[in-house]
């Protein structure tokens, strides 16, 4: 039986090239009895985290959706452009350069 998604996982990033991935891989590898994804806010970079994240997104279509800006617009309008993209029971949250360390923290 499928379950229905349960958590959408908002993670808001601006130039954060060097730890991205890390933020990113520590979420995908949560251990769950339930469905999540992840809405990645990426507020118009200068660096190279756009392509890191695009490169995540294609290794985990299923998990990651990216909702993207061609000019940074600011932590507010970066985080309300994700909410109105939530689709889940619950919310969890996880900044751009932050991991998270427990593989059952969602659990």
């Amino acid at each position: 039986m499928a379950l229905n998604k349960k958590v959408n996982v908002i993670v808001l990033t601006y130039n954060q090239e060097g730890i991205i991935t890390q933020t990113i891989e520590s979420i995908v590898s949560q251990e769950t009895a339930f469905n999540f994804d992840i809405i990645i806010g990426e507020d118009g970079s200068t660096d190279g985290t756009l392509n890191i994240i695009l490169n995540l997104q294609k290794k985990y279509s299923n998990k990651i959706r990216v909702i993207s800006s061609k000019r940074n617009r600011g932590m507010y309008a970066n985080f309300l452009n994700c909410i109105k993209q939530l689709d889940a029971e619950f919310i969890a949250i996880c900044d751009g350069d932050d991991y998270w360390v427990d593989s059952k923290k969602l659990q």
